[in-house]
């Protein structure tokens, strides 16, 4: 698909100036906004569905479900104008949003950034370099400090 603009996000506070940016860069160059979601929730949906004795699959489908919900509402509460595609998937946050972005084709891809000093970097590691380094294309990286 060409011609989106993805916002890789955590529901959240931290989220809402991102998402406003990419909501005007979509809105510049006419482009779908596509929401990424990177639900590290359903890893637990194994053993949700083992403890009520469940099936694996149909607890993972009803939980992506909820959070593909969940993030559509947020999304439509910051942007309400803005048509939004949301995708939830799962897996390392960082290559899950570069072969979003690669599968996508995309013309740019949107974070946040929690601003974290090199000393919690080194510690924490840094999703967002590590994001912009699998990304194929331009990542607009938005500071906490901005405001939109």
């Amino acid at each position: 698909m060409a011609g989106s603009v993805l916002l890789a996000i955590r529901v959240g506070p931290e989220s809402e100036v991102p998402t406003r940016v990419a909501a005007r860069l979509a809105r510049l160059l006419g482009d779908t906004l596509v929401v990424i979601y990177v639900a590290l929730e359903l890893d637990t949906a194994t053993i949700v569905a083992t403890g009520a004795a469940l099936d694996d699959e149909s607890v993972r489908q009803a939980m992506r479900e909820k959070v593909t919900t969940d993030v559509l509402t947020y999304i439509e509460g910051l942007v309400p104008d803005q048509p939004v595609e949301v995708v939830v998937t799962q897996g390392d946050v960082s290559e899950a949003i570069a072969r979003i972005a690669a599968e996508r084709s995309a013309d740019f891809l949107v974070v946040g950034t929690k601003g974290r000093g090199a000393l919690s970097r080194l510690v924490l590691g840094d999703t967002t370099h590590d994001i912009i380094k699998r990304t194929p294309c331009p990542v607009v990286v938005v500071p906490r400090s901005v405001h939109a």
